[in-house]
C-alpha cells in the first residue's frame, strides 16, 4: 500500500466513522423514546379511575403507541367490569381457541370460560 491509498483508507475510515456516530446517537435518541412508550404503558395500566384517565395521552403526542392505545382499552374493561361488580351485574369471561380471557366482549367461537365470576350467582341478575 503506498501513500496515496492509505490516506483514502484513513479519510474513508473517518468518514465511515463519523456515519456510524450519527447513526449511533440517533438510534440512542429512539431507545430513549421506546422506554418513554414502555414506560406511558405502565403508568396507563395503574390510571384506572375516572378522574385518573382524563390526562392519558392522545394520539398526536409522540409517546403515544398501539401498546398505549391496548392498555388503555385493557384498563377501560377494568373499570367497566369493576363498575358492574360494584352494581351487582354478573359479569362473564370467555376463552378464545388460543386460551385468551375476554370479559364480556363478543369472540368468534367462544367456549363459556366462567360464568360465575364475582358475585357468585347469589340471585343476582
Amino acid at each position: 500500500m503506498d501513500y496515496q491509498e492509505a490516506i483514502e483508507n484513513y479519510n474513508w475510515l473517518e468518514v465511515e466513522f463519523e456515519k456510524l456516530k450519527a447513526e449511533n446517537e440517533a438510534l440512542k435518541t429512539e431507545l430513549e423514546a421506546e422506554r418513554i412508550r414502555l414506560a406511558a404503558c405502565s403508568v396507563a395500566a395503574l390510571e384506572n379511575t375516572e378522574e385518573s384517565i382524563k390526562n392519558r395521552l392522545t394520539p398526536e403526542n409522540e409517546y403515544y403507541s398501539a401498546s398505549y392505545d391496548d392498555v388503555c382499552r385493557a384498563v377501560d374493561r377494568e373499570m367497566k367490569h369493576r363498575s358492574r361488580l360494584a352494581n351487582g351485574i354478573r359479569v362473564y369471561a370467555w376463552e378464545d381457541e388460543l386460551g385468551r380471557c375476554y370479559i364480556d366482549e363478543p369472540v368468534e367461537n367462544p367456549k363459556l370460560y366462567n360464568a360465575t365470576l364475582l358475585p357468585d350467582e347469589q340471585g343476582v341478575e
